[in-house]
């Protein structure tokens, strides 16, 4: 028996090359000057990379990753793409849940935008006292990302 084929749903792409473009230039450069900035304490920064989302949507409206080759024959060092890495590469999350509990913090009132609040440990049962890595003292909301309070 032959069965005919039907057309399938149209497939949209919802990148758009010009922003796409714009973030792959904004990555490569942000990573040049990283490592340039500080060689010896960004040795082993080799990789960054951007997936830009519509948050209404779901939309990607671009995908970026761009790959530091020290190990270059010339001894220059360079700059590659390697944007199927965003998608497809693992990597460590870091501290991605503080910006989304920051802006929940905002959100809720819990905190006013620049409020200042004292970074401590807590102790939550009788586990060991959570906090962040030192003594912070006092942070508001961007000085607790810049400083990955917990």
């Amino acid at each position: 028996m032959v069965r005919e084929g039907s057309r399938g749903d149209d497939l949209v792409l919802s990148i758009d090359i010009e922003l796409q473009q714009q973030v792959d230039e904004i990555v490569k450069k942000r990573l040049k000057e990283e490592i340039a900035r500080q060689p010896y304490k960004n040795r082993f920064l080799e990789d960054a990379m951007v997936v830009m989302m519509n948050p209404n949507t779901g939309e990607v409206l671009a995908v970026s990753g761009m790959y530091y080759n020290r190990d270059r024959e010339s001894g220059e060092p360079e700059v590659v793409d390697h944007s199927y890495k965003a998608i497809q590469a693992q990597h460590l999350p870091g501290s991605t849940v503080k910006g989304a509990t920051v802006l929940t913090a905002l959100h809720e009132g819990v905190m006013q935008p620049g409020e200042f609040i004292y970074d401590r440990k807590l102790l939550i049962g009788n586990d060991n006292p959570k906090g962040s890595y030192r003594d912070l003292g006092s942070v508001n909301d961007l000085t607790a990302l810049q400083k990955s309070s917990n």
